[in-house]
């Protein structure tokens, strides 16, 4: 009996991780799908496992970039994805087999995320529905299968955690409920920054949806408290990036015409006649109609006597619509007047959140049509079927027209990707010309070199005597750089091109080289790693104590 009615309690968490397998399945058959962000997550992923590996905790530069003269990148983008890439390929051993379990888990982690969101309004056997969908809704699935945007695919799974806490601390906050959000929040932050800025501008709408008048005080300061110390949990990522960016060369290049036209938010929104010749809004538009196929059940209902069952339903559909309105021309004035928000670049980057709430309200909808399947409606409801059937038809079509990369193919892409260039986005601000390419570590005049070591962050060497001069290093200049010779700090400064110049003296010396992060990045980790560990506590504690009484219940069980 015990099993029978754990099996009843289990089944619809294990049909939605099933769906999250099945979705990538196709992957795992044919290989990996080889879109054009690819070798850029790839150029990351793979240092980020060298240094884990290496016993380095977070590493601060990308040592084998440009020629082997390096580069920061990976100090501005976040790191989440690379850390469970880097797990996922300690588990399997190599990067093809890596990348694929780390997807599925993320394909599962979306999955039971749009499930757990759809018990806060659903029964069990219909909530799962919720999930099934998001695995297989054309936005998602062309995230992993079309472009590549793999970061924006983790942030996708956590995203819909995201909502979920949002609204049970609206209801009535827990200490749980209060960690679950400041766990997601974070996770958000460390997985994509577009979708950081735009998961937070759709918390705030929904969270003004949900927030009720006679508990508005203690709901705002438990969001309030959840989002900080989300904040505080990823602060060793956000106060590099916010303190260095100056030093970035992303913020000072003046692009070409061609890629100021791709990158200006006013021609990526969909349905816009300013979009035309545009291939990734044409791209984004049929995504969109492909999603809009899929809102037929959940907008019919709407005209019919059942939307008065919808109740905190009336929210997710308020969000659904606000989503769509920030893809579209419409929402270009906000964009013009919010700050960061024409940073995110692609307004169809909201597709993420109109990807996450449609499947919870076509789910909700099945009851209504169910009852037209057995009346004079039946045709009506045969109609919204086939827009949900369409809608992952579209999806499918994606999958089967990707372009995937075999293990021996992904082999020689993931073994050349950390020499190629980076692009000009992800260069020092010093640089102005890429320096030509050296045989040498270290070029001096009249002075005999010997390299003692040359890892990624520490580079020691023995300087022969001769005149006192700067010998340059291949290796780009930072401010992190620090050369010390019997222990004296050597003078560095960037060359014309960028790269790294050191005063030696006149007497032979030993020089270390060394990548030094400054004081402010010891004291975020730490708050990052103690704030982790306060949550995690008080989650525990939270699961472990007696509900409150004056818990709102949940509205599903009875």
């Amino acid at each position: 009996m015990t099993f029978k009615i754990l099996a009843r309690r289990l089944w619809p968490c294990g049909l939605v991780v099933l769906a999250g397998v099945v979705a990538l399945i196709p992957a795992m058959i044919s290989g990996i799908p080889a879109g054009n962000d690819l070798p850029s997550h790839l150029r990351f992923a793979i240092p980020f496992y060298n240094a884990i590996h290496a016993g380095t905790l977070h590493p601060g530069w990308l040592a084998e970039a440009n020629g082997g003269f390096g580069d920061p990148g990976i100090r501005f983008y976040p790191p989440g994805l690379y850390y469970l890439l880097a797990v996922t390929r300690m588990l399997t051993g190599n990067w093809y087999s890596g990348i694929l379990l780390g997807f599925t888990l993320l394909s599962v982690l979306g999955a039971i995320g749009v499930y757990f969101w759809a018990r806060c309004f659903l029964p069990p056997n219909i909530a799962v529905v919720a999930g099934v969908l998001y695995a297989f809704i054309p936005y998602r699935v062309n995230e992993f299968y079309g472009a590549s945007l793999l970061a924006e695919y983790a942030a996708a799974s956590v995203l819909p955690f995201v909502f979920a806490f949002v609204l049970r601390v609206c209801r009535g906050p827990s200490i749980r409920d209060v960690a679950g959000l400041a766990i997601s929040f974070a996770l958000l932050v460390l997985s994509n920054l577009p979708v950081a800025v735009i998961g937070s501008l759709s918390l705030l709408v929904y969270a003004l949806l949900n927030i009720e008048k006679k508990t508005f005080w203690r709901s705002a300061i438990a969001l309030a408290l959840a989002i900080g110390t989300g904040l505080a949990a990823s602060a060793f990522y956000w106060t590099t990036m916010i303190a260095e960016l100056s030093w970035l060369k992303n913020t000072t290049i003046t692009p070409n015409a061609d890629m100021a036209s791709y990158l200006d938010y006013r021609r990526n929104f969909v349905f816009s006649p300013f979009t035309l010749g545009n291939i990734n809004s044409w791209l984004a538009t049929m995504l969109t109609l492909a999603t809009l196929s899929m809102a037929f059940a959940p907008l019919i209902m709407l005209f019919s006597p059942y939307r008065k069952k919808l109740n905190g339903l009336k929210a997710v559909l308020a969000l659904f619509a606000f989503s769509l309105f920030m893809a579209t021309d419409l929402s270009r004035p906000l964009w013009a007047v919010i700050p960061k928000l024409n940073e995110v670049q692609f307004p169809w980057r909201w597709l993420v959140v109109s990807s996450i709430a449609l499947p919870l309200l076509t789910t909700a909808s099945i009851p209504f049509w169910k009852e037209q399947m057995r009346g004079k409606f039946r045709w009506l409801a045969i109609i919204a079927l086939g827009s949900v059937l369409g809608s992952v038809s579209y999806s499918f079509a994606r999958i089967r027209d990707a372009h995937y990369l075999p293990r021996f193919e992904f082999s020689s892409v993931s073994n050349s990707v950390l020499t190629k260039n980076s692009h000009d986005q992800w260069l020092p601000v010093w640089v102005n010309d890429r320096p030509t390419p050296t045989p040498n570590k270290i070029e001096a005049k009249e002075r005999v070199i010997a390299i003692n070591s040359w890892e990624p962050e520490m580079r020691t060497f023995w300087v022969g005597p001769g005149p006192a001069q700067e010998i340059r290093a291949r290796t780009f200049y930072y401010p992190h750089w620090i050369a010390t010779a019997a222990g004296v700090t050597l003078t560095t400064r960037p060359d014309h091109d960028g790269a790294l110049l050191i005063s030696v003296p006149a007497d032979a010396a030993s020089v270390s080289l060394r990548f030094q992060e400054p004081k402010r990045t010891r004291i975020a980790m730490v708050v990052t790693l103690s704030t982790w560990l306060v949550v995690l506590l008080s989650l525990l504690y939270g699961y472990l104590r007696t509900p409150s009484k004056n818990r709102p219940a949940d509205p599903t069980r009875s």
